[in-house]
């Protein structure tokens, strides 16, 4: 049976520790090696109730992931994998009702996030499901998820740790697969029962309130702080020198008066030859709008 085979090198700087057991950083780089095809782990069967927790297990994952893996692995989604019985055990892709579905789903969004919250979300997600599932892979499997997470911790850059972070979640389905690619059975010979599931409250609607466009004070040449007033706390905000080129990105993590700091190269970008530039805000129910900022 064909598995995933990755190829690439990850280089950065640190910061997850899996367990205990994290590797020492050797150098300024690491080797990836993928998960290939492995002798199957010799497991034929799983019992009933460790099948029931592996189902909770995605529902507890998905429940602090992002909204693209909610959407995905909804209620009934879910429901569909724990049918599937022990199918759902089989190798697939991210469409199949399958366990290594799962994964690839994570790899898929990892691989397209558009913010820092949606990364961490899903960082966190794919943790939850690896740090469960981990006793049940090889040596080598376990050795080269870790340098996985080892080189995506070297990269300062959350675009890039969520590129690495995909290779490790296509990583862990191939782990996944190797471990269960022989299962044929459950210790014992029944339909899985259908578990209950609690439905989480709506949350209360937030109490209308007059919507404030986000402003600049004003910005003297070469500063490394910019100053907004009226900040929305989740609002995503892209700064653009004149010539329309992206300058920072950033989310703004708490309301009203905020101070957006700037690097040099940020401050060289923003400035040079530049007489003004602007702030793209995407504010609370996707309300877009720009602000157009002098430089004095």
């Amino acid at each position: 049976m064909k598995k995933r085979i990755l190829r690439g090198l990850l280089v950065g700087t640190v910061a997850v520790v899996v367990g205990s057991s994290a590797e020492p950083l050797l150098g300024m780089a690491t080797q990836r090696e993928a998960i290939v095809t492995a002798q199957a782990s010799g497991v034929t069967s799983i019992s009933q109730s460790q099948f029931t927790s592996d189902i909770e297990i995605l529902r507890e994952a998905v429940r602090t992931s992002s909204d693209y893996i909610c959407d995905r692995m909804d209620i009934g989604t879910i429901n569909n994998i724990r049918d599937a019985g022990i199918d759902a055990y089989a190798d697939g892709d991210r469409d199949s009702l399958t366990f290594t579905g799962t994964f690839e789903d994570y790899s898929y969004s990892l691989g397209l996030e558009d913010t820092n919250i949606e990364f961490n979300q899903d960082r966190q997600g794919i943790l939850v499901l690896y740090r469960y599932f981990q006793d049940r892979f090889s040596a080598s499997d376990n050795a080269t998820l870790k340098r996985d997470l080892i080189a995506v911790d070297r990269d300062e850059d959350w675009e890039d740790q969520a590129q690495g972070m995909a290779l490790f979640a296509d990583d862990l389905a191939g782990a996944f697969n190797n471990y269960a690619q022989d299962l044929v059975r459950f210790t014992e010979d029944i339909v899985p029962e259908p578990v209950a599931v609690t439905p989480i409250p709506a949350p209360k609607p937030d109490k209308p309130v007059k919507f404030k466009k986000l402003t600049v004070s004003r910005y003297r040449r070469n500063a490394k702080k910019l100053t907004v007033k009226h900040a929305q706390k989740g609002a995503r905000v892209v700064i653009k020198n004149q010539k329309h080129k992206v300058v920072k990105r950033l989310t703004l993590t708490k309301k009203g008066k905020v101070t957006i700091r700037l690097s040099k190269a940020q401050v060289k970008k923003l400035n040079k030859v530049n007489k003004k530039f602007t702030l793209v805000v995407v504010a609370k129910h996707h309300r877009t709008y720009t602000v157009k900022v002098t430089i004095k």
